[in-house]
């Protein structure tokens, strides 16, 4: 059977809740006595600190303004959506760093929704962040881009994450209107496999049964 440990904050420390988008936290890779993870929560970034003996957890700020979506890794680097001008109505920035947190770069993001994002998929050395209203993929040390989806193009983000094709290539299942498809992710000119019908279950099996690409 398994145990839950209801955990209590100790005093100063930040609320855990983060609604945004959907939630995802980031393994520490060198962690020190009582560390845990990197966590999105309403006030920022947080490195979370669990205390096993009295039950009781506490944060440190890394990034101390509000998220847009959660965080993810690659190549020895983290990266998140946030908003710090959210107040004023500036736009969402992609704030990046190195893994012990140096070389942070930050890039504005016009156009970019402020909330409804999915959890970073990390593929072929990007990050990608999927959304009802199109993809946004970053590279280490590259500015982020963002791309709508085609016209009357729609994902099915509820369905699951995307799946690889037999060729490597990423795509993610949605509907035209007409039919159910798949389209490919990464590109500025995406290719776009037609299925016959959509249910719930593996999508890389889903994929190749309905069109092996």
């Amino acid at each position: 059977a398994q145990l839950w440990h209801v955990m209590t904050p100790d005093e100063g420390a930040s609320s855990l809740a983060f609604t945004a988008s959907a939630y995802a936290w980031l393994p520490v890779l060198e962690p020190r006595r009582g560390e845990v993870a990197l966590v999105p929560t309403a006030g920022g970034l947080m490195r979370l600190w669990i205390n096993p003996v009295s039950e009781t957890y506490r944060t440190e700020p890394v990034l101390a303004a509000p998220l847009v979506a959660a965080p993810g890794a690659m190549r020895r680097h983290i990266a998140c959506l946030i908003k710090p001008e959210a107040q004023f109505g500036g736009p969402v920035r992609l704030w990046s760093a190195r893994a012990d947190l140096g070389e942070v770069e930050e890039y504005a993001c016009p156009d970019v929704p402020a909330s409804g994002w999915s959890r970073p998929i990390g593929y072929d050395g990007r990050l990608f962040w999927l959304h009802e209203a199109g993809q946004l993929a970053w590279r280490p040390g590259e500015a982020p881009q963002f791309t709508p989806w085609p016209m009357g193009w729609q994902p099915r983000l509820e369905f699951g994450g995307p799946t690889q094709s037999r060729d490597g290539r990423l795509w993610h299942i949605g509907h035209d209107g007409q039919g159910y498809s798949f389209l490919e992710l990464g590109t500025d000119r995406p290719q776009q496999a037609p299925i016959d019908g959509a249910r719930l279950g593996f999508a890389n099996f889903l994929f190749r049964r309905g069109h092996p690409v």
